[in-house]
């Protein structure tokens, strides 16, 4: 299910902004990437990574209302490369 999807990555999105305020690992949940420091390094900034969770959460809302919830999904994802882009 789509939304599902958006939510896992949501709570992904909110442990790399656990990661990046110091948070012990130990507190945050499983993070998919192998070198997730890295990975965190890509967003540029706590905005960036904000900004994507934002857009994210916004698509979420959208599919709690919508009928085509793949698609709120979709260019919630589309946004988020956006941002992240542009940070770099």
């Amino acid at each position: 299910d789509c939304r599902d999807l958006a939510e896992q990555m949501f709570e992904e999105l909110r442990n790399y902004l656990l990661l990046s305020a110091g948070v012990d690992d130990d507190l945050i949940g499983a993070i998919s990437s192998p070198d997730s420091k890295a990975t965190l390094k890509g967003f540029r900034s706590v905005q960036h990574l904000s900004r994507a969770m934002e857009e994210l959460g916004f698509s979420i809302t959208q599919m709690a209302g919508g009928q085509e919830r793949r698609t709120f999904l979709e260019f919630g994802v589309i946004r988020m490369i956006r941002i992240i882009k542009s940070a770099k």
